[in-house]
């Protein structure tokens, strides 16, 4: 395991257990992206490691881990650790030793988002205030929301999403009209947006053509959008053997499971805990 960590380049590292990480996690096992994960549960880390997955027990904003995560080499980090002094430690860290790294921090309470601005953080997801957008949304917009959904998609037999794409020199798109790349019908994944600088243009024409450090937004199941990454990114280091992954999305799953009910029950034995130890109520005479 300390030898697939040591040849980690691009990768993600991401700070914190919890729910949110057994999410993103299944999301990077679906992409095929190499990433690393940092929390000071000894039993979640040898859970992980078991499975294949690359993990390091540790203090997340401990200089001495973050080296050990191949910090120097990361793609990004994302700080998602259940209190916002525990995040913003970490982005102060990680940002002092990789400038050039995105790092993205959830955030729990709104007024903290100023700080994580300050020291860095280039993407904050304040965590009630996109619940509560995504909860109004259902109820607003329920067809639309449902079809970007992924876990709607699954019931629905639709299977679908959009991811963002950065065009490297090399590639097949660059320098040439989107029309002889012919990616749709090699693909069928649709490009819907194109981005360049401050300037965004929804579904490009046939004739744009695409340069480097262009980012699109591309459409597709993820066995198109993963054809799409294999001819316009030829240069992407992303795979099973690099990020050390053996695990499918349903293993993961079945993990995430079992330390729910492993949480249901530590939860419980306290609740009876508290019962057999509070005083019995009734008037002493």
């Amino acid at each position: 395991m300390d030898k697939k960590i040591s040849r980690l380049k691009s990768h993600y590292i991401i700070c914190g257990a919890g729910e949110i990480c057994w999410f993103i996690m299944g999301e990077f096992l679906e992409a095929n992206l190499p990433f690393i994960v940092i929390d000071k549960n000894q039993e979640f880390i040898d859970e992980l490691t078991e499975k294949g997955i690359m993990a390091l027990k540790g203090d997340s904003s401990d200089n001495k881990i973050l080296e050990a995560a191949g910090i120097k080499h990361a793609k990004g980090l994302l700080a998602i650790h259940s209190t916002d002094l525990e995040n913003l430690l970490t982005v102060m860290s990680s940002r002092q030793m990789n400038p050039d790294m995105r790092i993205i921090a959830a955030v729990t309470d709104n007024a903290n988002c100023a700080k994580f601005k300050r020291f860095g953080t280039d993407t904050i997801i304040p965590v009630s205030e996109v619940t509560g957008r995504r909860i109004a949304a259902a109820a607003v917009h329920p067809t639309v929301t449902s079809f970007f959904d992924i876990d709607g998609r699954a019931e629905e037999g639709i299977s679908g999403s959009v991811i963002e794409i950065e065009l490297e020199q090399g590639s097949c798109l660059v320098d040439r009209p989107q029309k002889s790349s012919n990616m749709l019908s090699k693909t069928g994944a649709t490009i819907l947006c194109l981005i360049r600088g401050d300037e965004i243009q929804v579904n490009p024409g046939l004739n744009e053509r695409f340069r480097e450090k262009d980012r699109l937004l591309v459409f597709g199941t993820i066995a198109q959008i993963n054809e799409f990454k294999k001819l316009a990114c030829p240069g992407d280091s992303a795979s099973k053997e690099a990020s050390g992954l053996g695990l499918s999305r349903e293993s993961l799953g079945s993990l995430f499971g079992k330390w729910q009910r492993r949480a249901k029950r530590s939860i419980n034995n306290i609740s009876k805990s508290v019962k057999r130890r509070a005083p019995k109520s009734g008037h002493r005479g």
